[in-house]
């Protein structure tokens, strides 16, 4: 008799391994001036691409990428050149394609811009690549100095206001916007921010410090060059899955981890949001209000508290969301989190951060 178990699982870090024997199914793609590069068979066999967001030590954000690549022949020159051309602010792609299908039908793993070169490897260089979404909303958002009217935001949704300082802000056209993931998003916030940007400031930063790290979730590019906004969603939500199984699982482990524990809520906010002209500046006038909530059988059980910390100038004095923030909140983090860890086939590594893995054992 065998007995089937399954369980849902958050994907926090996507990593793969590029595994002896099959470089030809992994593909990497460099655009220079003089056309696009194949460096595909470049590509060293255990080397690693990784992305991972950690939701209590800095900010949810974009991820960058390291990939190293053959130089035993002297292909690539000081600083990563090939031949006369730089390869950095390049566009890199990085993909594989399925063994059982044509070659050609590929599946994007990563898309970013060369940063940083590096040769001292012996025989090899690397390449730290900079996640396109990145480089792409790295531009400068607010009133300009001289302006004495803030860019004002009342009662607006969180991906609202992500859609508009994207379009309207930053200048992209609307239809580079995923709209559908972006509308998805929006059902699962039901909050409101309202605030002022007073100053001009980094757009990138701005949605990291002001938006992500509140409602969570991350930004990636499709394979149609579109903007994904992706939330970190429950571990339980009724979603599309992505199987892992013996299909395409070559091994796994697990363990539980105390430390990603979280069982109080603190969240420190502005209201009474107000700005006035002063000696030429905009000035910016808040009252900085506190509120928290402990999950108090999590702490009975394991003897201690662990705080999530939130802060905010945008968001609006609701209590009612507040408290549904913290409730979804400790169903994800008031238990030690059972961190499984996969070394799968290819087909599991298209699953980005955020998605949803449901595993499933023969006993």
């Amino acid at each position: 008799m065998s007995i089937t178990r399954s369980a849902s699982f958050r994907t926090e870090e996507s990593k793969m391994n590029l595994p002896a024997g099959h470089k030809p199914i992994v593909k990497s793609r460099l655009t220079l001036d003089s056309g696009v590069i194949d460096l595909s068979d470049r590509l060293l066999s255990g080397g690693t691409i990784s992305q991972q967001v950690n939701e209590f030590e800095g900010l949810i954000n974009v991820s960058d990428t390291t990939i190293q690549l053959r130089n035993d022949d002297n292909y690539f020159s000081e600083n990563g050149k090939i031949g006369s051309e730089t390869p950095f602010h390049r566009e890199v792609e990085l993909g594989f394609v399925f063994e059982a299908i044509p070659q050609g039908d590929e599946i994007r793993l990563f898309q970013g811009t060369v940063e940083f070169a590096d040769d001292s490897g012996q025989h090899t260089m690397s390449y730290k690549v900079r996640d396109l979404a990145k480089e792409m909303l790295d531009k400068d958002i607010g009133p300009y100095p001289g302006e004495l009217v803030p860019l004002i935001y009342t009662a607006i949704n969180p991906v609202d206001m992500l859609e508009d300082i994207i379009v309207n802000q930053m200048g992209f056209d609307p239809s580079v916007i995923d709209t559908v993931s972006f509308v998805e998003s929006k059902a699962f916030l039901p909050m409101e921010f309202s605030g002022f940007i007073t100053k001009r400031e980094n757009g990138i930063k701005f949605i990291e410090q002001e938006i992500l790290q509140v409602v969570g979730g991350r930004f990636y590019i499709n394979e149609e060059n579109k903007i994904v906004y992706k939330h970190v969603q429950p571990h339980f939500v009724d979603i599309d899955y992505v199987i892992a199984d013996t299909t395409n699982m070559l091994d796994r482990n697990a363990k539980t981890n105390i430390n990603k524990m979280r069982n109080r809520y603190e969240l420190s906010y502005g209201i009474s949001k107000s700005w006035t002209v002063s000696d030429g500046a905009i000035q910016y006038h808040q009252t900085d209000k506190f509120w928290s909530k402990n999950e108090d059988e999590s702490i009975t059980e394991y003897g201690l508290t662990k705080p999530h910390k939130v802060t905010s100038k945008f968001i609006d004095e609701n209590t009612t969301a507040f408290e549904a923030m913290a409730t979804r909140f400790f169903m994800r983090f008031s238990e030690p989190l059972l961190v499984s860890t996969y070394e799968s086939k290819l087909d599991l590594i298209a699953c980005q951060i955020g998605d949803i893995v449901r595993s499933i054992v023969k006993i």
